[in-house]
């Protein structure tokens, strides 16, 4: 597999791709309403699973960051700080910008943004998306796209406590019994997490594969059985591309360029940036040109839109995001030398 030091480069052109998915379908398929009909809803309707994509990902990547810094238990509240400085600040400096264009718009219009409904300022809604625990407080999102956060700070959790249990060197055993026990979690309402299981588990499946000696029988037959149960769940497609991202993972493929390098290297921006962008864009824009009426002019509009979103994220990157990066790898880990 190609690697730049520990990082393993395939990583930063899924990530790319798969939060380009994700914008598309929302800018052509649900949020912005000028945009509608376009006679591609169906289509881009896919780019949604690009959120399945990341948590592959991250069940790959974040395991492998770990064992590679030889985490223990002694150094969990230390990779949960790292984790959280970022992508929480990040995050809640992108809701602002939902905040600022929701109360302006209830001056402009005597109402908050119409389709996406404000939480208020009231302690569920403060509470819950600083935590990002809001939907088991019964409180909205300023940005809706957090839901996906909370089911990663859960699988953050979990695999705190369970990274030394499958870290290399690990019995077959017990690797098995642990990774069919995350399986199980499916069955269990309550956290987000466990209704994403699989997709964490599937990129898991590939850490185990590459960097630890777990007998790959094992492995194959647990991926089986989360492809099983997804499918049994009705997730037929997005297992299906859950488990593309997982073969290209595993595959080494050192394929990449330059631009989705650099799409990769803005996707957590642009992820948590191009809601507030495109609202905010769309209600001046159908105001200043009225060109939304023909598909033409929706084709104008989506550029534009998808334009000014990449640019502004490229900006929010450099000028937020990067720095909570540089902060967040300055906090010294405990090490297992050993391990590591």
């Amino acid at each position: 597999m190609l690697k730049s030091g520990n990082h393993v480069t395939i990583i930063d052109p899924m990530r790319g791709v798969a939060a380009l998915a994700v914008v598309i379908f929302h800018y052509l398929g649900s949020v912005l309403p000028t945009l509608r009909p376009n006679g591609v809803e169906h289509i881009v309707d896919y780019g949604k699973l690009g959120v399945q994509v990341f948590f592959v990902i991250s069940g790959f990547v974040i395991p492998y960051a770990m064992q590679r810094s030889g985490y223990t238990w002694a150094g969990w509240w230390r990779f949960m700080l790292r984790r959280i400085v970022r992508i929480a600040p990040p995050a809640y400096v992108a809701a602002l910008a939902m905040i600022g264009f929701h109360l302006l718009s209830m001056v402009v219009n005597g109402r908050p943004v119409d389709g996406d409904p404000f939480p208020g300022f009231g302690f569920a809604a403060v509470f819950g998306n600083l935590t990002f625990t809001a939907e088991y407080l019964g409180a909205h999102w300023y940005n809706f796209v957090y839901w996906s956060l909370t089911a990663e700070f859960e699988f953050y959790l979990v695999l705190a406590l369970v990274m030394p249990l499958i870290a290399r060197g690990s019995p077959h055993w017990r690797v098995a019994t642990l990774m069919l026990a995350l399986l199980a979690s499916n069955f269990v309402t309550g956290p987000k997490f466990f209704a994403y299981v699989h997709y964490f588990v599937l990129g898991m499946l590939v850490f185990l594969w590459r960097e630890t000696a777990t007998d790959k029988r094992i492995l194959l037959a647990i991926g089986a059985l989360t492809c099983a149960l997804g499918i049994a769940a009705g997730e037929l497609t997005a297992i299906g591309v859950s488990v593309v991202a997982a073969l290209i993972i595993a595959s080494g493929t050192g394929a990449r360029a330059r631009a989705t390098d650099l799409l990769g290297d803005i996707s957590y921006s642009l992820y948590i940036m191009h809601v507030p962008v495109a609202v905010f864009a769309e209600s001046i824009v159908k105001r200043l040109l009225p060109i939304h009426d023909s598909l033409v002019g929706k084709s104008v509009l989506f550029v534009a839109y998808l334009c000014l979103a990449l640019l502004v994220s490229y900006a929010f990157h450099r000028l937020v995001e990067r720095p909570f990066v540089k902060w967040s790898k300055a906090i010294p880990q405990r090490r297992n030398t050993a391990v590591a």
